[in-house]
């Protein structure tokens, strides 16, 4: 079993993807890190795009910028960006909730927590939050880890499945 205060989910890579017979820290950050990338790739409407914006397009393209676009497209295609599932998204919607469910009283832990998680999930590490922050490393995974492993406490009280 990792130990929670020594896992760091920036850069320790993948945990095993198997849920375990109970919460743990680990899992808790694991999941609560796949929260943030479900939330990233929901497609999400612009502020003043769509049918409100108009008829017109924001930028006037000429025939031969279209004709440059398609062969751009064409020679390096963008991967398809595939949404999220119902299951995705509803695991989201509760993995997002424990740290203010779970660390209410305890924002240090609360922050650190959301905040490491947020980062993995975009393939960050803890250098900008120790730059911001003014805090090393070390407390900010210790943070991490014993928030985590009191989520996991509560999931466990609460009996919630572990996914």
């Amino acid at each position: 079993m990792i130990d929670a205060l020594k896992y760091n989910p920036i850069e320790d890579g993948e945990l095993d993807d198997r849920p375990p017979a109970v919460w743990n820290g680990p899992h808790v950050g694991k999941r609560i890190a796949d929260a943030f990338e479900t939330l990233a790739a929901i497609p999400m409407r612009q502020f003043g795009s769509g049918a409100s914006r108009g008829l017109w397009p924001a930028y006037p393209y000429e025939f031969e910028d279209l004709i440059a676009q398609q062969e751009a497209e064409r020679i390096t295609p963008r991967p398809p960006r595939l949404a999220p599932t119902i299951e995705m998204i509803t695991r989201m919607e509760m993995a997002l909730c424990w740290p203010a469910r779970y660390l209410h009283d305890r924002a240090e832990l609360m922050r650190a927590v959301n905040l490491l998680a947020r980062e993995r999930s975009r393939g960050g590490d803890t250098s900008n939050l120790e730059r911001r922050s003014g805090l090393d490393r070390n407390t900010w995974l210790q943070r991490h880890g014993s928030g985590c492993d009191r989520i996991a406490r509560g999931l466990i009280r609460d009996r919630v499945m572990v996914f």
